[in-house]
């Protein structure tokens, strides 16, 4: 999920500056280019994972991918 999704879709950005409107883009445009939910909402838990250990290694103040809206 990280090499083929996120770092291409996100990688962008610096960490520090993510914000829960990119995340919710993210999903946007992998359900558009026809994943499937199961396979979007796998895509944005494994970067809310990431998040929230940079989250207690102080990297990071928030888990932008926790507010996300996951699709259903």
């Amino acid at each position: 999920h990280v090499e083929r999704h996120l770092i291409p879709f996100l990688g962008h950005h610096k960490l520090i500056r993510l914000e829960p409107t990119h995340v919710q883009n993210l999903i946007g445009a992998k359900l558009r280019e026809g994943l499937s939910v199961t396979t979007v909402r796998a895509i944005v838990i494994t970067l809310s994972g990431a998040l929230r250990q940079a989250l207690d290694w102080g990297l990071v103040g928030r888990n932008v991918a926790a507010m996300a809206k996951l699709p259903k």
